[in-house]
């Protein structure tokens, strides 16, 4: 049984650790950084891991566009 996983941590102390397969929900970060950790294991072999991401840049309270 393969051990695979990916752990995601934030700079604001949030950590998420995703492994199987399917598709995980959308998640959403709020700090300015984000460290993705690929683990795995001799356990079989699969197609490893596809990741699609968006960067969102948010309004900054008193400017204006």
């Amino acid at each position: 049984m393969s051990k695979d996983k990916l752990v995601i941590r934030d700079n604001t102390g949030s950590q998420t650790i995703l492994c199987g397969a399917g598709n995980p929900p959308s998640m959403k970060f709020y700090g300015n950084e984000v460290t993705l950790t690929f683990v795995s294991d001799d356990a079989g072999n699969g197609k490893g891991f596809l990741m699609r991401y968006n960067l969102t840049k948010l309004p900054v309270k008193g400017l204006r566009s």
